[in-house]
């Protein structure tokens, strides 16, 4: 039998790198891989502003992932219709985080 896992891909208008940092502060993640634009087999193609971006990363927190990247800017769109659970046991660290990735959020 076939075990079918998913993972969340987030896109982020080239505020990827800082939203990782985020995230892995308040879930107590790590990174465990990222790829900028200017480092990808793509990168000859690759606008100059762009460069630094993320094409592709990888945290991981409490034997779960989240993936990410930074859209170019004529394919982000502002995202609509999704959301992201995050299963905490203990309420005073739901609180934490909560207040942590609320904080300033749209």
């Amino acid at each position: 039998m076939n075990t079918i896992k998913t993972k969340a891909h987030l896109s982020f208008r080239g505020d990827c790198r800082e939203a990782f940092a985020l995230y892995a502060d308040t879930l107590g993640g790590r990174l465990a891989f990222a790829l900028t634009y200017g480092e990808s087999p793509a990168a000859a193609r690759c606008p100059e502003a762009m460069r630094d971006q993320i094409v592709h990363a990888r945290l991981e927190f409490g034997g779960e992932a989240l993936l990410r990247g930074d859209a170019p800017p004529d394919r982000y769109q502002k995202p609509q219709g999704i959301s992201v659970t995050v299963l905490v046991h203990e309420p005073r660290e739901a609180r934490r985080i909560f207040g942590a990735l609320s904080h300033g959020g749209e």
